[in-house]
């Protein structure tokens, strides 16, 4: 019987310790890809013995993974990815449940460690110590929210799916969003855009990667390092957003507080809080539907006011995530 892929289920479970293998607990849904990388690295050794054959004597040298995920944002499961990227959040008792992140600043925030599943019936890998390490969101006019993540992983070996049910999903819509533009020193979320805008793409970075030390084959842990981070942002040319090209093109620095904020319902929220510089010149000359825009692009930076670079929320009706 041949392998069909539309077959396959993406699962994970949460590691109580780095890549120490757990059962998948949690199906995930609205997945378009999921790749799983083992990154095996093995060497023929030089070896000079009176013969021109390639070599005699290989070695494996080092064993580790990657993988990288995308699909539809939902309110259900976007809370996965935003406690491996940032901090691990734990809702409070509630009837709607709210899981608060915030970005790392003085110390390594207590991320969430997965084993990572994919396959079907007689072919399934799996990636344990699986940890996003960069993460991207995309806001499109009439499109649902989509994702996209890297991760990286103490190795890739072969598993077994667990037996679990299909959860309900709710994408996170364009349709429901809306966009909020503030001072640098004024209050985050105050003052909704009244200009168009068209699209959003925020894009995270938080240092994560692999130690390896000598007397293992494998990776010993996972280290954090400096964040980075930037939202793209397409929107109409008006008197708001022509004096904002004025400003970057002119001698002083442009720096915003930014939201974005979707709302299905009391229990389908979900916001993204950014404080950027806006970094260069935009695209000037593009167009949307027949009208004439501009494209910025902003680097994250720490704001006092705000008290962070960038902060989010998500309320859905799941008390724990699995």
């Amino acid at each position: 019987m041949a392998y069909v892929p539309a077959l396959d289920q993406i699962q994970l479970g949460t590691e109580g310790t780095w890549g120490s293998t757990t059962a998948g607990t949690g199906k995930l849904g609205l997945i378009s890809d999921c790749t799983l990388e083992p990154e095996v690295d093995v060497e023929t050794l030089a070896d000079v013995r009176g013969s021109l054959a390639p070599g005699f004597v290989a070695v494996l040298n080092s064993h580790k993974g990657a993988a990288s995920i995308s699909g539809t944002a939902s309110y259900e499961d976007l809370p996965y990815w935003l406690n491996s990227l940032l901090v691990t959040s734990v809702a409070g008792a509630a009837t709607t449940y709210t899981r608060d992140y915030v970005g790392q600043l003085l110390t390594a925030p207590t991320r969430t460690k997965y084993t990572l599943y994919r396959g079907s019936t007689g072919k399934v890998q799996k990636m344990m110590g699986a940890v996003v390490n960069e993460f991207n969101l995309k806001v499109e006019t009439n499109k649902a929210w989509t994702f996209s993540a890297k991760m990286v992983g103490k190795n890739v070996s072969d598993g077994t799916l667990a037996s679990l049910a299909d959860r309900s999903q709710t994408p996170i819509h364009a349709n429901v969003t809306t966009f909020y533009l503030d001072a640098v020193g004024g209050t985050m979320g105050a003052t909704p855009v009244a200009s168009l805008w068209f699209s959003a793409e925020l894009s995270i970075k938080n240092g994560v990667g692999l130690v390896s030390s000598v007397g293992a084959l494998l990776p010993a842990a996972y280290v954090d390092g400096m964040a980075e981070a930037s939202l793209k942002i397409k929107c109409d040319v008006d008197a708001t957003t022509a004096g904002y090209l004025t400003s970057v093109l002119g001698a002083s620095v442009l720096q915003k507080q930014i939201r974005i904020k979707a709302t299905t319902g009391a229990a389908q929220i979900a916001q993204f809080d950014f404080a950027g510089t806006f970094a260069n010149a935009p695209k000037i000359n593009s167009d949307q539907d027949g009208v004439s825009t501009f494209e910025f692009e902003l680097d994250g930076i720490y704001n006092t006011t705000f008290g962070n670079w960038m902060k989010a929320s998500v309320t859905n009706s799941i008390a724990a995530m699995a």
